[in-house]
């Protein structure tokens, strides 16, 4: 399978990442063999020193050396190693040696040296840094001493920095690659009893959950998406990205419509649409009320650099100065009271609102009011403006507006400095 052949060009480390039984210990088990026999027997290989590195030395043993896809159920007759159990040690026809090693123990990978590794399951080492330090000091001999990572994914520090590395390469793979190999009953009880978890992404996809919950609902991986015009953005966050092709990913566990961009959201963002990763909660640029929806002249570039340099690039927009518009009310509901109608719903703060502490949020504006609207259709039949989070349609109003049928109410918070913000909408019948 693609996901287990090693990758191409120059590279220090390789890491396959997948979900159980995806073939990640078949995969170590061959690069090995690749690594150490040559086109004959005892014809030597590119490497002859090999460190096998599991979390402990039984584990090591009984997956990497004796399982099912390790390396001596793996290797033909004529190049089948040699286990010596006393010195926990592999070795090849061919001279070649591969030693056992517990990444519980990190120390016992300082005095070795060698110019290939196999390291399994990274992810649950309980002193993953601790070992990986070590291997890393040890993996010194030949041109270009290479390790393999095969892990099913953890939210793990260790795992993380050497994915970013520039001298690595990855692959992946869900448990379902390797559907051919494995009960059918197995996929279709743990994909029944898991579906939808992030144990099953984890543990299933193979795909590394970047953020905890807790991280998400504090801020975490904050992006933005649009169409291009300055006023129609969407900030959402997300849990995951998965590489699905080269330069596309899948965003998984997101939280749409932050800091008030829910009512502008479409359902599905149209292709071309523009997506920014951002570092932190956007921030209102200085724009005096008089510069609001007039156009601005910009120079964007390093700050470091002087305006003149060549990556400085213009730009000229208006802005609204949505940082001042209101949020959308949240929860509008609608009560019958014979035939009146009344209406409530909740406001929400633009500033300093988070805090679960306060009995009632900011007011964010110097005071309290909305602007009600009721429309049939494209026809707007009464608007109106109030103090407080409710608002009662009376038989009355009705009769004079002449409303029937189909209607919808919109309700947005006035601001002194930006007007109406956000409208929320409910559909009703009378």
């Amino acid at each position: 399978m693609e996901h287990q052949l090693p990758p191409d060009g120059d590279w220090r480390t390789w890491v396959i990442l997948g979900g159980r039984g995806a073939g990640k210990t078949r995969a170590g088990s061959e690069w090995i063999r690749q690594m150490v026999e040559g086109s004959r027997p005892k014809m030597p290989g590119r490497c002859a020193r090999v460190a096998l590195v599991g979390e402990t030395l039984d584990q090591a043993r009984e997956v990497m050396v004796f399982g099912e896809s390790g390396i001596l159920a793996c290797a033909p007759p004529d190049r089948r190693p040699h286990w010596s159990a006393t010195r926990r040690q592999l070795t090849w026809p061919n001279g070649a040696m591969a030693q056992i090693y517990s990444a519980s123990d990190p120390e016992s990978l300082r005095g070795p040296q060698f110019d290939c590794a196999w390291v399994d399951e990274l992810a649950k080492w309980k002193k993953p840094q601790e070992a990986w330090d070590m291997l890393q000091f040890a993996l010194r001999l030949g041109d270009s001493p290479q390790q393999l990572v095969t892990t099913t994914p953890r939210n793990v520090a260790t795992l993380k920095d050497i994915l970013a590395r520039d001298n690595t390469r990855s692959t992946h793979a869900s448990t379902d690659a390797n559907r051919a190999n494995l009960a059918k009953s197995f996929l279709q009880d743990v994909r029944a009893k898991y579906a939808g978890t992030r144990l099953a992404r984890q543990e299933l996809d193979g795909v590394l959950l970047e953020q905890e919950e807790g991280a998400l609902l504090a801020g975490a991986n904050l992006a933005a998406i649009g169409d291009s015009p300055q006023d129609n953005w969407e900030i959402f966050q997300f849990q995951s990205a998965d590489l699905v092709a080269p330069g596309r990913y899948g965003l998984s566990g997101r939280l749409r419509g932050q800091l008030g961009s829910d009512a502008i959201m479409p359902a599905q963002w149209p292709a071309g649409s523009y997506f920014v990763l951002l570092d932190g909660a956007p921030q209102q640029i200085e724009l005096p009320a008089s510069g609001r929806n007039v156009v601005q002249y910009f120079q964007i570039g390093p700050a470091a650099r002087p305006y003149s340099d060549y990556s400085y690039r213009k730009l000229s927009a208006a802005f609204a100065g949505n940082g001042l518009r209101p949020y959308a009310p949240v929860h509008l509901v609608e009560k019958r009271d014979g035939a009146d109608l009344e209406f409530s719903w909740i406001r929400r703060a633009r500033l300093d609102g988070a805090s679960w502490d306060l009995a009632e949020i900011p007011l964010s504006e110097t005071q309290e009011l909305y602007q009600v609207k009721i429309f049939s259709g494209a026809n707007l039949l009464r608007q109106e403006q109030v103090h407080q989070t409710q608002w009662r349609y009376s038989a009355a109003m009705q009769a004079l507006d002449g409303a029937h049928g189909p209607l919808e109410l919109q309700v947005a918070q006035l601001s002194e400095s930006f007007g109406p913000g956000l409208f929320r909408k409910h559909g009703f019948t009378i």
